[in-house]
């Protein structure tokens, strides 16, 4: 999902930036709000799935918390000085490379950081989860 979002919040940027319409800036813009929804729930989702619940969770969500703090106020930062600089597409076009730059390494960052901290569980634990009946009849 991550791969995914990024894909599609980056194959968005062009179009916004090349908008000869309103329309056409609005469509594009929607468009990277749903690759943004996905690199979201997908970012919280891999965290969640890779801490154990406790402080060590906590740690790591107040660290991205703080993380997408610090980018809020870079992105306004920069989208500023592009609107004032080269122009107002620039703010879609700097996403461009950013979306592959990131879809691309993203399993590989993914195994190589957060999969040492998750912990395996322990042979003799009994399954947290079972499954559900009804819901797993609908499943099929």
């Amino acid at each position: 999902m991550l791969q995914t979002g990024l894909s599609v919040f980056a194959l968005a940027s062009p179009t916004a930036a090349l908008a000869l319409t309103p329309m056409m800036l609005i469509v594009s813009r929607g468009v990277q709000g749903l690759g943004a929804a996905f690199i979201a729930t997908a970012a919280l989702s891999l965290l969640r799935n890779a801490f154990a619940e406790g402080a060590e969770r906590n740690r790591a969500l107040g660290v991205r918390g703080a993380l997408s703090g610090v980018a809020a106020v870079a992105g306004v930062t920069v989208g500023g000085l592009l609107t004032e600089g080269p122009g107002w597409p620039w703010i879609f076009y700097v996403n461009v490379p950013i979306g592959p730059g990131g879809a691309l390494p993203a399993p590989f960052v993914a195994a190589l950081v957060l999969l040492p901290f998750r912990k395996a569980p322990e042979r003799n634990e009994p399954p947290t989860e079972t499954p559900h009946g009804p819901g797993s009849g609908l499943a099929v």
